[in-house]
């Protein structure tokens, strides 16, 4: 039988864990986190807001270079028991930067919840800084 592993790399769990973004919207503090493995980006962030966040306002930054800009969404609940959220969208620029753009504000006690993935390869020319 033929051996079908090429490559083996080894990773720590630090290597994989997501980390916390410094550089939040005040709302979103120790809630923004993001990851870099195998070129792909991954944001994540939920927070019961303890701030308004309105439209236009910048959730956070995350340290990134991409090569073009990409779009995720954001998920809006309004109580505890809200089970049906908005469904919005948020954006991120080559800077890094997660700006809310769905037109709508979110107010105190909201819930606020996205997730995103995005390249970040050399064929869309983005890099990640430690």
């Amino acid at each position: 039988m033929p051996n079908i592993v090429s490559t083996v790399t080894v990773v720590q769990a630090s290597d994989v864990a997501f980390k916390v973004a410094n550089l939040t919207h005040p709302a979103l503090t120790g809630k923004l986190f993001y990851r870099v493995l195998g070129g792909v980006l991954e944001v994540h962030c939920q927070a019961k807001l303890n701030s308004a966040v309105t439209s236009g306002a910048v959730l956070g930054t995350v340290p990134v270079t991409l090569g073009v800009s990409a779009m995720g969404l954001l998920y809006r609940y309004t109580s505890d028991a809200d089970t049906s959220p908005d469904v919005r969208r948020c954006t991120i620029d080559t800077t890094g930067v997660i700006t809310n753009t769905s037109g709508l504000a979110f107010n105190i006690g909201y819930t606020l919840m996205f997730d995103m993935t995005i390249p970040i390869g050399s064929t869309e020319g983005g890099t990640y800084e430690k």
